[in-house]
């Protein structure tokens, strides 16, 4: 089942979230983000000895493929690679979704998010699943 979209005003968008955005439109020429960007993803992943950690992604879209690209607070920006969800309208936070912490972890960090975009527009066309 697909996530309910709620509207939000432009005030209640959290500061984050303004931030992805406003380095993805540096890239907006990019045919990978014309293409493939879906939408700005809120995570909540509990990590062991940390307990509950929120932060947001960029999710990308291809079919039933989906990928992630986040920021990593130091300036580096990484993905996990492509994963394969149920359907084209799943929900990539909640089950079945393969996602996992997995995913984001021991991860290779590009310089930027137009590295991040190449690398994993690269990756696309591979007939493996990524990160998972």
């Amino acid at each position: 089942m697909a996530r309910e979209e709620v509207p939000v005003s432009p005030d209640q968008i959290p500061a984050e979230v303004r931030d992805y955005m406003a380095a993805l439109q540096q890239c907006h020429d990019h045919p990978f983000v014309q293409h493939y960007f879906h939408q700005v993803t809120w995570l909540s992943v509990s990590v062991p000895d940390h307990g509950q950690v929120d932060f947001y992604a960029l999710e990308f879209r291809m079919g039933i493929r989906a990928a992630m690209i986040w920021q990593d607070g130091e300036g580096n920006w990484g993905t996990g690679g492509w994963i394969t969800l149920s359907h084209p309208d799943a929900d990539i936070t909640r089950p079945p979704s393969p996602l996992s912490l997995n995913y984001f972890q021991e991860v290779a960090g590009s310089p930027s998010l137009g590295a991040a975009l190449d690398l994993l527009a690269a990756s696309k066309s591979e007939d493996t699943e990524i990160g998972t």
